[in-house]
């Protein structure tokens, strides 16, 4: 049989799990509840069988690789009279399905409590055993066949551990925040069926669920094993066959209709989504609205509040008004007599405003022109001082007389002028230097000068005291020493007399004589100004003027700011801050006199203006006094209705806002979920495109297969089918033990331990 598997129509997916909802959450329940009464047969109400209904759910608890470790049983038998009971019991029957998890990491199978924690690519693979096995006789020959159990298994994988999340066998749904998995088999439907090959149909017994993991945890997975499929079959009906087969015809065109709605679905939610664009603006404008009637009804509640409170204190001061109003109009004509007066005093003093502004003014200059002249006395640079501008520039001089910045100065202009004679400085250390080669060039002359002339006079010497002994010249003389004719006491005579001659005084001041002589000579003068020019010129020499030329430079520089003019500018300019500082406070203390002399003139002449409006205004508040007493009857009636209205609109005002906030509340909620409610419209329409796609292939590649294959071949899979439904029914008494008239279901609900929880 080929391998190519074929999805389980999301239809029997929601029925199935709608059927199934109820026992995963009673299984949490089950577990939880204590040890209760057995189970009570049918037998035991006293009622006839056809009388009772069982409905049975088996809870399995396992461990994460799908070991069972309890099983529970509840019992709820319903009676003709509509009575009810329940039951619970630890039920170690065997189980007609069985359940196994493995897992892989990266390819490499491993134990799932050391899974937990880890990070890779992980496989689960769920593997569905049917045990449930009957013989059962089709077309004269004796069949083994499964009772037919659909597995339905769920899984919540986090979004925040697992990413790419693929199944075989199943489908997943990804909310934003997590991925629900949902996985079916049929565990020994396949082989039951013995569906021929060139079907190109696999009836899956196995679930594997592949995603990237990240710090792996799992919670319990749950799965329903039910076989109740084929519970409407009715075996004993004649017609039986017959409608399993037209079943085919029918799941065909159901399969035509759910194709249909499938892709309308598709359809909708393109329009849904295109539109979705102006469902956003028109929220965006909606939200500015409501912000802006929020805003403006909380203005309104607080002028409301306002209001009144402000028609209290008028309807409150309405009748001090009305007693005052008398006060008012009497004393009225002594304020016009003391306004005239007010106005002409201040008039008065207004006509000098300008003279005291012009003086003061003259004498911040003065004080200005003599800091100038005191600054430029002590030989500081500053320009025009100004009432507008002698702040900058003082700080600026302030700043310039800096102990640093004075020492930084003098040490540029020292550095400066020494280095200006730079070229004297070198001139005399060469010259220095060349007085020092000459020396010693000369010595060493003078030395082989006077080696050369004592060799000479000492071959004098000894030809004369040669000769005189021996009558021989010097070189018979050596040459007779040789052939060993001269003996060896007239060898030593001879010796000591020329030594005793080269010892004398005389033969002395004659060497020293010829040796001054060819030193004070021409030839050797060049010699030795030739030989000192040589040195002069070698890199040593050189190296050594620059290097006596830097020294004495900076000698020069250090001697110089350490002199007592540099000293004395250093100790000025400390004391010279200090003093500008203080002129500057001075002159700051004069300008804020000068400044309230401006402001007391421009009051003084404010104040005349007011009294002459105030003068002639004065005969309008008499009058106006005494229509003011007048009305102050009227106004104090009419600002108790005034009040009780205010109070009124603030109550209203206020319940105004309060709803106007909640309105822009829920309007900027409604916004802020709006991108969720598109992304969650994509993903629907993406999953509408898939289970459109999904089931043209499920029509193509299994139902119209499998319709065709039954309609040709009722006798063969049509007769397999009842038989396996047969089975099915048969099962429900066998496990729970109820005669087999006994109308009864069972369902299986397995919950596996979770992963690193």
């Amino acid at each position: 049989m080929k391998t190519m598997k074929t999805r389980v129509p999301a239809l029997i997916l929601c029925l199935t799990m709608i059927l199934g909802c109820a026992g995963l959450v009673q299984a949490d329940d089950a577990e939880e509840q204590t040890e209760a009464a057995a189970p009570v047969p049918a037998a035991e109400t006293g009622l006839p069988s056809d009388t009772v209904s069982d409905n049975e759910s088996v809870y399995v608890l396992t461990d994460a690789s799908g070991v069972v470790q309890k099983t529970i049983v509840s019992d709820r038998i319903t009676e003709a009279d509509g009575e009810q009971s329940a039951s619970q019991t630890q039920e170690q029957k065997d189980l007609p399905v069985d359940v196994r998890f493995t897992y892989r990491l990266d390819g490499k199978e491993i134990a799932p409590e050391e899974l937990a924690g880890k990070s890779g690519e992980v496989e689960i693979r769920i593997d569905y055993t049917n045990h449930a096995w009957a013989e059962k006789e089709i077309n004269g020959k004796t069949e083994r066949l499964c009772v037919p159990f659909l597995t339905l298994s769920a899984l919540l994988l986090d979004n925040d551990h697992f990413s790419d999340v693929r199944v075989e066998n199943g489908k997943s749904v990804n909310d934003g925040t997590r991925t629900v998995v949902v996985g079916y088999a049929l565990p020994g439907m396949g082989e039951s069926l013995a569906l021929p090959e060139d079907l190109d149909l696999t009836i899956p017994d196995h679930v594997t669920v592949t995603a990237n993991a990240t710090d792996f945890t799992l919670g319990s997975v749950y799965t329903l094993a039910a076989n109740d499929l084929f519970k409407d079959y009715d075996e004993s009906d004649p017609d039986g066959l017959e409608k399993l087969v037209n079943s085919m015809t029918e799941l065909t065109d159901a399969m035509d209709q759910l194709l249909d709605g499938a892709q309308a679905l598709n359809d909708g939610l393109d329009t849904l989504l295109a539109k979705s664009g102006e469902l956003t603006s028109g929220v965006s404008a909606l939200r500015d609205g409501a912000d802006q009637a929020a805003d403006g009804a909380g203005k309104l509640a607080d002028g409301a509040r306002s209001l009144s409170a402000g028609a209290r204190e008028v309807q409150n001061g309405a009748g001090k008004l009305a007693d005052g109003a008398g006060s008012l109009l009497g004393g009225a004509d002594q304020l016009a007599n003391g306004a005239a007066q007010l106005s002409a005093g201040l008039t008065q003093l207004s006509e000098n405003s300008a003279a005291i502004n012009d003086g003061a003014k003259t004498v911040f200059q003065s004080l200005l022109s003599a800091a100038q002249t005191q600054l430029t006395a002590n030989g500081l640079s500053v320009s025009c001082l100004t009432i507008s501008n002698y702040q900058t520039e003082l700080s600026k001089v302030i700043a310039s007389l800096d102990h640093d910045a004075v020492y930084a100065q003098a040490l540029a202009q020292v550095t400066a002028g020494v280095e200006a004679k730079r070229p004297e400085i070198e001139a005399l250390v060469t010259a220095s230097v060349r007085e020092q080669v000459t020396q010693t060039v000369t010595a060493k002359v003078q030395q082989t000068v006077s080696e050369q002339v004592a060799a000479a006079v000492e071959a004098a010497v000894r030809g004369k005291v040669v000769s005189a002994a021996t009558g021989l010249s010097a070189e018979e003389y050596e040459a007779a020493i040789a052939n060993g004719a001269i003996g060896e006491d007239v060898q030593t005579a001879v010796e000591a007399q020329i030594t005793a001659q080269l010892s004398s005084s005389e033969v002395q001041a004659q060497i020293e004589t010829a040796t001054a002589e060819k030193m004070s000579s021409d030839e050797v003068q060049d010699l030795i100004s030739q030989n000192t020019e040589a040195q002069m010129k070698t890199e040593d020499i050189q190296a050594a003027i620059a290097a006596n030329t830097e020294a004495q430079v900076r000698k020069a520089v250090a001697d110089t700011m350490a002199g007592d003019e540099v000293q004395s500018k250093l100790d000025a300019a400390s004391e010279g801050a200090k003093s500008v500082i203080a002129l500057r406070t001075s002159l700051d203390q004069y300008n804020a006199f000068y400044l309230g002399v401006q402001s007391y003139t421009a009051g003084v002449d404010a104040a005349a203006k007011g009294a002459k409006t105030l003068s002639s205004g004065t005969a309008e508040l008499k009058t106006g006094a005494a229509s003011l007493a007048n009305g102050g009857a009227a106004l104090s009636a009419g600002t108790k209705t005034l009040s009780d209205g205010a109070a009124s609109l603030s109550d209203g005002a206020a319940a105004l806002s309060n709803g106007a906030n909640r309105l822009a509340a829920g309007v900027r909620t409604l916004q802020d979920k709006l991108p969720a409610l598109i992304d969650g419209v994509t993903k629907l329409r993406d999953g509408s495109e898939e289970l459109h796609s999904g089931m043209e292939q499920f029509n193509e590649e299994g139902i119209a297969k499998l319709s065709e294959f039954v309609t040709v071949d009722a006798e063969g899979v049509a007769e397999r089918l009842r038989a396996i439904a047969s089975l099915g029914k048969e099962y429900h008494s066998s496990y729970t033990g109820l005669p087999g008239s006994v109308d009864s279901e069972v369902r299986f609900i397995f919950r596996t331990d979770g992963i690193g929880e």
